[in-house]
């Protein structure tokens, strides 16, 4: 006399002792990311189709300077695979789509526990494709400081100067000098205290077993600033358009989470079972739930 929801549980992890053949949806979603990330790098060394001011240097590569080469042929990767890796990490975590998508998928697409897979997927997202390009792709502009004949040139003011010659800002390397703003100085502090501190930080077990609340709040800060830094100035105009909406997203996913999606009465616990300090079994009835024979 298994509650509905519990039932369900237990079918789908278990039917018949026997694997359903179907597609994956951790490794679909690590397909469509490969795809998307592939397509938007391509075309920045390509056709750059849609450049938005972005588009200069015409080549990444000088001759006489590799420092140079590689911090722009880096960047442009960096900067390409960050706008995918970012607009996935804000998506992975719209707990109420994904539970929609949970609930409606079609039978051949297998997922086992879609918080748990996303979870992971937002956690090996999160260090391997938008920690690590972020801080290397901050940090490398002062690659070209290496070669004696580059110099540093601050900027005393917020942005960097206009180039006459594009009608943009001038670009962190550019004939020889290495600009810097105090906008450039501030968006590398966030950054840094962002992926070296506040995320490590929410990570952390010692600090989620102690103080969970604490570790929720640091990685919703970390992940605000870092948000904010996407959409703050045109440097980064791509996100405007690919990340922002995902973004926006994300805020009405958890507002609507908050307040009316948790807000459900309908849900009636059963009991209650303490297996040890660590786990707890929750025996739930759950009315209304999808057709079970597409569980």
């Amino acid at each position: 006399n298994f509650p509905v929801g519990v039932y369900i549980m237990i079918k789908y992890l278990d039917e018949n002792g026997e694997r359903r053949i179907g597609v994956s949806y951790k490794h679909l979603i690590i397909v469509f990311m490969v795809l998307f990330t592939t397509i938007a790098v391509v075309d920045r060394f390509t056709i750059n189709i849609w450049p938005l001011f972005l588009d200069h240097p015409k080549s990444p590569i000088f001759a006489d300077d590799w420092t140079a080469t590689t911090f722009f042929v880096v960047g442009w990767i960096c900067g390409r695979e960050l706008i995918v890796s970012s607009a996935f990490m804000y998506l992975l975590q719209c707990k109420c789509l994904m539970n929609w998508l949970f609930e409606h998928r079609p039978q051949w697409l297998i997922i086992d526990d879609i918080f748990i897979e996303n979870s992971e997927l937002h956690y090996h997202i999160g260090w391997l494709c938008v920690a690590l390009p972020v801080l290397v792709h901050g940090f490398l502009v002062f690659l070209p400081l290496t070669q004696s004949d580059n110099t540093l040139h601050v900027h005393s003011s917020w942005m960097r100067p206009i180039d006459s010659n594009t009608g943009f800002y001038l670009e962190n390397y550019h004939a020889h000098h290495v600009n810097i703003a105090y906008n450039d100085l501030y968006a590398l502090c966030v950054v840094t205290v962002c992926f070296m501190l506040l995320f490590p930080l929410s990570m952390s077990k010692k600090i989620k077993e102690k103080r969970f609340t604490l570790a929720v709040y640091l990685h919703l800060i970390a992940a605000a600033l870092y948000g904010i830094e996407l959409v703050r100035t045109p440097f980064t105009i791509h996100c405007w358009f690919f990340c922002a909406p995902i973004m926006a997203l994300y805020i009405v996913d958890r507002v609507y989470g908050i307040f009316w999606y948790r807000a459900s009465h309908e849900t009636k616990l059963v009991c209650k079972y303490v297996v040890d300090d660590d786990y707890v079994v929750l025996f739930l009835h759950v009315p209304n739930l999808p057709d079970k024979s597409r569980m």
